[in-house]
């Protein structure tokens, strides 16, 4: 599982792994990420891979799906099939966007979801 290479946080850039030490403590979150790890594995596991597949259909509330085109860890058949699956969803493709677009470009993706949260709040 993709999973297994990314348990080691000091293997991770500076960039992505001092946000996490600062907030949580290198130790500390070191064992917060490895229970996450274990955990979503063993959900991977028990359900025959299908992590959440068969529950997207039933999502019934406006969503909005943001993806970064750079992502190397969630490929674009991701936000393509929620996209897809859940109906009236919005998909915003971010082309620079990579697994953390949403510090990397903080103001263009604050302005998307208050946007989007806007108009849901105008269709109440």
């Amino acid at each position: 599982m993709v999973l297994s290479g990314v348990r080691d946080i000091k293997k991770w850039s500076e960039r992505m792994r001092q946000p996490m030490v600062d907030l949580y403590g290198e130790d500390n979150f070191q064992h917060l990420w490895g229970a996450w790890i274990d955990g979503f594995t063993n959900i991977y596991q028990q359900k025959g891979g299908d992590v959440c597949l068969s529950a997207v259909s039933k999502i019934r509330c406006p969503s909005l799906i943001v993806h970064g085109q750079k992502d190397t860890l969630v490929g674009q058949n991701h936000p393509d099939y929620l996209h897809a699956t859940i109906k009236g969803s919005k998909l915003v493709n971010m082309p620079e966007g990579k697994h953390n677009l949403h510090m990397k470009y903080a103001d263009e993706f604050n302005k998307i979801v208050t946007a989007f949260l806007t108009d849901c709040k105008s269709d109440l």
